[in-house]
């Protein structure tokens, strides 16, 4: 594989130019005054949406950072690690954690031999075991069902099964529950074995070489503690290993048939595909576990075949990039608006973290460039109550990945409501921010005194991205990157972001003739418009995300953007002749927004009145 030093090529010094030039002049306007860039900054791989029209990036800079990636080869690195080449210098080996998730059964080989046949072989004993565990048909060794199962892992062994079966534990039958043992201190283990019955428990000991020390201290304490309430023959019954070191396995007591390998081109970081998910087989079914890879393998393929300027891991990588080496942010938030993935960010600290993680490159030379950023986050809305605040008035520039399903597995819909308008106001605060002017005008909705006012002034006010220097490298723009991984594209995040951001600063958007129209479109927006009328805020952004979804013509279709419909109506009855539209007003009688269908007579009088503000 080809090294490169990417500060020596044309790309980056030009990158450094347009950091200095023109960067500090990125500002809302970018996004707000450009009906295109929501969907020309946005890319879908089958069910999920990446959207980065919030990022601090122009076409100049996107095309600056293509350019680096042809520099730098991308496409051939590319190459070599799908085609097992010994990408991983430090110890020879290949990468190629992709072909554990590959339908194929054969056509990947590592030094002339195909791996393929032997990732199959370890798939279908671990569908085999994990069925027998489900069925019933392997019990405990007093005759019971097992009921748990205990991985004990540490680093790749652990983080990727654990944020795994969080996300996924709804879709299993729920039969078998999961437990993950990582930490050498003692109450971890002491914690999980308290809840459990040894006649009914199945442990996972996950270690390549049997050796690794946090798991096998581990490991030891559980087997004693089983030993108490059974023989030393029934280790075999309620052990499995996950290794390749078959001598130390069996002095350990467990069998070879339950004993699942894998190999060395398997990083322990990207282990979760290999027999490391054994435990996942176990709790939520293979069936489970096979979708994921196949969902894996669908990723794969979208990153290894599709275009730079087209391909999302790409695309999110340069961006990094940019951030990190350019405008000097180091430090980079993964929020998930969504609890399931509430280890998704310590599983990608690992990932990126430890992939990145050395000052010198391939060939052991120093490096003249940063290496990767701190990875860090929190599951939205908890994060909002804990450093949120630094992110939006703080002086660290932090960037951030938002990312949310639009659809959970739960019966509440109000608050998966509130969590996505939350998710929709955020990045949209972090990017428009709140300037004196707005300020002043909630503190006298409030009623707050003149001369307290000007005492919380300063307090309330945050920049976004209003307050660029220009010319100087000190930008005043907080974290904007956005990523959606929505799993329904159609859910257009623009038009939810803009009325969760009004009604998060208070702005009242729902009034008698809004009322009186979201009635007309669906009997079942009343309720939900009359909370809003009542509470105000986001009961208000909950009731228009519900009634949008129940509409004959929901607004994705219209093809209209709401930045782009900008109508001073006046007192012409027929903009709010409102019949079968969706409707959406703001109380500033200067910036009413009406979203109607174009085939409308209130669409064609409002456009004719202000002389074509209407523009597709």
């Amino acid at each position: 594989m080809k090294v490169v030093d990417p500060t020596q090529g044309k790309a980056w010094k030009k990158l450094e130019s347009l950091a200095q030039q023109v960067a500090p002049k990125i500002e809302l306007s970018a996004f707000r005054d450009d009906a295109k860039r929501a969907r020309s900054y946005q890319k879908t791989s089958k069910d999920l949406l990446f959207n980065y029209a919030r990022n601090l990036v122009d076409d100049r800079i996107l095309d600056a950072l293509l350019e680096l990636a042809e520099e730098s080869s991308l496409r051939s690195g590319i190459e070599a690690l799908f085609n097992g080449e010994k990408i991983n210098g430090t110890e020879n080996r290949a990468v190629l954690h992709t072909a554990l998730r590959r339908s194929d059964r054969s056509g990947v080989r590592v030094d002339s031999v195909d791996v393929l046949p032997e990732v199959h072989e370890v798939l279908d004993r671990m569908k085999a075991f994990s069925s027998a565990l489900l069925d019933g048909s392997h019990t405990g060794f007093s005759g019971k069902p097992i009921t748990d199962v205990v991985n004990i892992g540490i680093g790749g062994s652990d983080l990727g099964p654990l944020m795994a079966y969080e996300a996924l534990k709804e879709f299993g039958p729920g039969r078998i529950k999961a437990h993950y043992v990582s930490n050498v201190d003692g109450i971890h283990l002491h914690r999980c074995l308290a809840e459990l019955d040894p006649e009914t428990t199945l442990f996972i000991v996950a270690s390549k070489t049997f050796t690794t020390q946090e798991t096998m201290s581990n490991a030891g304490a559980a087997r004693e503690w089983f030993l108490q309430a059974a023989e030393d023959s029934a280790v075999q019954h309620h052990f499995v290993a996950i290794s390749t070191n078959l001598e130390a396995v069996a002095e350990f007591g467990i069998s070879e048939e339950l004993t699942f390998g894998f190999w060395n081109w398997v990083g322990g970081r990207y282990s979760m595909w290999s027999a490391i998910g054994l435990s996942l087989c176990c709790s939520l079914g293979y069936d489970v576990f096979e979708q994921m890879l196949r969902g894996a393998e669908h990723t794969d393929e979208h990153f290894r075949s599709s275009e730079p300027s087209e391909n999302i891991p790409v695309l999110m990588a340069l961006i990094g990039i940019w951030y990190n080496n350019f405008l000097g942010w180091s430090s980079h938030a993964i929020l998930p608006y969504d609890q399931r993935l509430h280890r998704f960010p310590a599983y990608l600290q690992q990932a990126d973290m430890e992939s990145n993680g050395k000052y010198v490159d391939r060939t052991g030379k120093k490096i003249g460039h940063q290496s990767g950023p701190i990875i860090w986050g929190e599951p939205g809305t908890n994060g909002q109550h804990a450093f949120y605040q630094l992110l939006h008035q703080g002086t660290k520039n932090i960037s951030c990945d938002f990312i949310a399903g639009a659809r959970s597995r739960h019966p509440y819909d109000e608050q998966q409501e509130i969590l996505l308008a939350n998710f929709f106001a955020q990045p949209q605060a972090l990017m428009n921010g709140l300037d004196e002017k707005e300020v002043r005008a909630n503190m006298q909705r409030e009623g707050i005194e003149t001369d307290i006012t000007e005492q919380l002034l300063p307090h309330r006010i945050f920049e976004g991205n209003k307050n660029v220097k220009e010319g100087d490298i000190e930008l005043n723009l907080k974290g904007v990157g956005v990523g959606n991984g929505l799993t329904q594209p159609e859910i257009q995040y623009e038009y939810y972001a803009e009325m969760a951001y009004n009604n998060s600063h208070g702005i009242k958007t729902v009034d008698e003739a809004t009322y009186n129209a979201m009635v007309k479109a669906t009997p079942a927006c009343i309720d939900k418009i009359a909370k809003c009328n009542d509470k105000g805020g986001f009961y208000c952004t909950t009731a228009y995300t519900y009634c949008n979804s129940k509409l004959t013509t929901p607004y994705y279709q219209t093809g209209l953007n709401p930045y782009d419909i900008r109508l001073e109506c006046g007192e012409n009855p027929l903009c709010y002749d409102f019949s079968n539209v969706e409707t959406w007003l703001t109380t500033d009688s200067t910036r009413d927004a009406l979203h109607v269908t174009s085939e409308s007579a209130a669409w064609v009088s409002c456009n004719n009145q202000v002389n074509g503000v209407f523009r597709n």
